[in-house]
């Protein structure tokens, strides 16, 4: 993870590409009409992939926009709301007659918050000491 980290910080551009692909992708995958969603027998599954999702993107939001180590917590907490704000906003939208197929659920916005926590602490894990 360091190695990737290093090539992320070496390339700020390529790191906020990322982020913007990353994002786009949630996007993509959430507002697919719920019919065009494969259907995977484990359970819970559809929440681990709201956390892995989620926790990728403040992750690599954080590692595109952070290169002060001094404001570090202020950073994280604007790319962790941001990020808990786009789950809200996602699960609005499938609420709403926009999306066939799906519908709003409250515990994708817990998975969605999760992963936001999760990739923001892992970010802070990762990123240099001040």
């Amino acid at each position: 993870m360091k190695i990737i980290f290093a090539f992320l910080t070496k390339y700020p551009k390529r790191a906020l590409t990322l982020s913007i692909l990353w994002t786009s992708l949630i996007l993509v995958a959430c507002f697919l009409p719920g019919n065009d969603v494969p259907k995977v027998d484990l359970v819970n599954a559809d929440k681990l992939v709201h956390v892995a999702l989620f926790g990728g993107c403040a992750f690599l939001w954080a590692v595109a926009l952070i290169r002060n180590p001094d404001k570090m917590w202020p950073k994280l907490v604007l790319i962790f709301a941001a990020t808990v704000g786009l789950g809200i906003l996602v699960e609005l939208i499938q609420g709403s007659s926009l999306v066939q197929g799906r519908s709003a659920d409250v515990y994708d916005v817990i998975a969605d918050s999760v992963g936001a926590l999760l990739g923001s602490l892992f970010a802070r894990y990762i990123l240099p000491e001040a």
